[in-house]
């Protein structure tokens, strides 16, 4: 059958025992649920033997509750789209509003939606949308983590401005070399790894290549972009958590 998360806006496959496991519920519960395509809370999850259509899914948005959410206008978006602490977005007319359904790239494992905010209309990261509109503003030396790991989980609530020294210390040393990042032109990051070693044995490109192209000694005529994890924290005031 088919599982609809709400809030990674994504659709998975699983059994009723696998449903059951992660839930909590038993058979009977979620046969009703399905029955009924009501919601399965707290989990806001909705089962079906189809496949949901983006219809569904919008329809299913405006069913559902969540506890204290809150909404403000985006700013510089011509009063043309909403956001609430939940990471939840609606699009503005004249005749009403209507839910957005944010995306997962899978490559960096964040949320992204596709809104106007400060006059530029593009694909921005859910926490980033959250966090200018429910959170303090940062100071120049912080940079914004979930708290709890999970990055799928853009709650206001679970966002945090802290120092960009601290990177290493919450996510801890993953290797003995130093970690790097592949990146696009965006700025998304497309693979991590634990060092420029690993890196080149998995990319067409020599230890000493990327390393370069890390250090900016030289640039890659391929596109392809190489930067310390550290550098791009900085740069980029993300904390990959």
């Amino acid at each position: 059958m088919y599982v609809y998360d709400m809030m990674k806006n994504e659709v998975s496959i699983m059994t009723g025992a696998e449903l059951s496991y992660v839930t909590g519920k038993d058979a009977s519960a979620i046969s009703r649920a399905k029955k009924k395509g009501s919601i399965i809370r707290p989990f806001n999850l909705v089962v079906s033997d189809s496949l949901p259509t983006v219809k569904d899914k919008k329809a299913l948005h405006e069913q559902l509750k969540l506890e204290n959410e809150t909404w403000h206008i985006i700013k510089g978006s011509d009063d043309q789209f909403k956001v609430s602490n939940y990471g939840r977005f609606k699009r503005v007319y004249k005749i009403g509003e209507k839910f957005l359904l944010p995306v997962l790239r899978k490559q960096c494992g964040n949320m992204v939606v596709k809104v106007k905010f400060k006059g530029v209309y593009k694909s921005y990261r859910v926490k980033d949308i959250v966090a200018a509109h429910f959170l303090r503003k940062p100071q120049p030396n912080e940079v914004l983590r979930h708290a709890n790991g999970i990055k799928t989980d853009d709650f206001a609530g679970n966002l945090q401005w802290i120092d960009r020294k601290k990177p290493g210390e919450i996510t801890g040393a993953k290797s003995k070399g130093k970690p790097v990042v592949k990146v696009d032109e965006s700025g998304e990051v497309l693979e991590e790894y634990r060092s420029a070693r690993e890196a080149a044995r998995k990319e067409p490109y020599s230890r000493q290549t990327i390393t370069d192209y890390c250090n900016r000694v030289t640039e890659n005529s391929y596109g392809d972009v190489f930067m310390w994890l550290e550098d791009y924290e900085k740069e980029y005031g993300e904390i990959l958590d």
